[in-house]
């Protein structure tokens, strides 16, 4: 995939629930049309894309977006367009030209780590301030969410779905346990958590990985029409995936039995092992197929033949 860095001269069209955006982006030789998921773009913005390039039928050559990280702008323009581009609620056109001609190339260092020195211009006070922050913290999380993860291959729309979930606690969430990634944020499945979870260092035998690991192993089994798998070939099968002795595999499956994530019955000895929600939902078409029975049929003279 090819890369391009530039600074964002317009936002033709952005989609604030999924982020879709479709923007101008000057760099050194031309104004070039990006298309895709960037949900934290905005005009005035040094960013570094990486993509590919596609026709589109009617507006021509675009940059599909597949990634991309934001450059911090070093030049006095750079952070004057930036902070004049209405990102950072509370700052307009006058406010940001007055905050650059007092802190000049420190700007953005001093809002982010000594905010409260925004005092020091005309117009800005303590209200105002935190305001500021709290705006600049909310973009700078969702930018470091996608710094961090883009190595991993997720995109920035995934990312945008797991900051919606989780907010600024993403990162922190994301350190402690990646494996809940897969069971609460639509889209990432284990194999996407297990490659954040080895990345950072997460040990192959921890409960949350053994665990999430039989949990696809039963969704992929769903996936060919089963609504359970025997104990031993759920065993077998989870083995494979997650590369760990058998023992760890069988108290991953009575872990999440106690956490009531499965359901275990007993057939004839075997022991079965379903995902919850379908073993409620078979449960459920048997109880209705046994009302239908007790119920007497009319006839209603059909020719069955």
């Amino acid at each position: 995939m090819e890369k391009i860095q530039g600074m964002v001269s317009d936002i033709v069209f952005k989609n604030e629930e999924n982020g879709y955006t479709i923007a101008n982006l000057a760099n050194e030789d031309d104004e070039i049309t990006i298309v895709g998921c960037m949900p934290t773009l905005s005009m005035g913005e040094s960013i570094e894309v990486e993509g590919k390039w596609i026709n589109h039928k009617i507006y021509g050559s675009q940059f599909e977006v597949q990634n991309f990280m934001p450059v911090t702008p070093s030049s006095l323009e750079g952070i004057y367009v930036y902070l004049s581009s209405g990102m950072i609620h509370g700052i307009g056109e006058k406010m940001a030209k007055r905050i650059v001609d007092k802190f000049g190339v420190d700007t953005l260092d001093i809002i982010q780590n000594t905010p409260e020195r925004l005092t020091e211009v005309e117009g800005i006070g303590m209200k105002k301030v935190k305001q500021i922050q709290e705006s600049y913290e909310e973009n700078r999380e969702l930018r470091n969410i996608i710094i961090k993860l883009s190595p991993y291959g997720i995109t920035p729309n995934y990312c945008l779905r797991i900051y919606k979930k989780y907010k600024e606690k993403s990162i922190e969430i994301i350190n402690k346990n990646p494996y809940r990634l897969a069971e609460e944020v639509r889209g990432i499945g284990f194999k996407i958590a297990d490659e954040i979870a080895s990345k950072i260092g997460i040990d192959k035998y921890s409960p949350d990985r053994i665990m999430q690991g039989i949990l696809f192993t039963l969704n992929q089994s769903l996936a060919n029409g089963h609504t359970y798998l025997p104990k031993r070939v759920l065993i077998e099968q989870s083995v494979k995936i997650l590369g760990v002795e058998s023992s760890f595999v069988e108290k991953g499956i009575m872990d999440l039995a106690y956490a009531q994530k499965v359901h275990l019955e007993n057939k004839n000895g075997e022991i079965l092992v379903y995902l919850m929600m379908y073993y409620i939902c078979e449960n459920g078409v048997c109880k209705e197929i046994i009302k239908l029975s007790q119920h007497e049929i009319k006839d209603l003279h059909i020719n069955i033949d």
